[in-house]
């Protein structure tokens, strides 16, 4: 009965559930303080960013996972040796052509030859699987 008398004494009905200015109300329904002026989140702010947090590197995992994301260092690799393969093959176009083109006296003759070996390289490097 004292505890019943002291409950009733000290709890007001129409403040009941309803906040105090510039609190929050935690997800388990208690008060929570207000964040303070030096930015420090409170409680219920910082497990809503970890719970966030979480739900977005659960989604990373799965994009992994489904084969959606690769990592950096692969695509790196994977580019570099695209771009020596592309190297490679610029760099042979001159010794390809060089006889044909020295013999050939006429530009348009010299024009057509260039036109056909750098046309070979790009269809050859245009022709790769990137899915690999």
């Amino acid at each position: 009965d004292l505890a019943v008398s002291a409950w009733k004494r000290n709890t007001t009905p129409s403040m009941k559930n309803k906040r105090k200015e510039g609190s929050l109300m935690a997800d388990d329904g208690s008060q929570d303080t207000p964040t303070p002026n030096d930015g420090t989140p409170t409680y219920s702010e910082s497990r809503a960013i970890r719970e966030m947090l979480n739900l977005r590197l659960a989604k990373l995992k799965y994009d992994e996972l489904a084969g959606l994301l690769i990592k950096v260092e692969h695509a790196a690799t994977v580019i570099e040796a695209d771009y020596s393969r592309v190297r490679a093959r610029l760099l042979a176009i001159p010794p390809e052509c060089a006889e044909s083109v020295a013999m050939s006296n006429d530009v348009s003759k010299c024009r057509s030859i260039l036109q056909a070996v750098v046309t070979d390289a790009l269809e050859e490097l245009s022709s790769v699987d990137l899915k690999k």
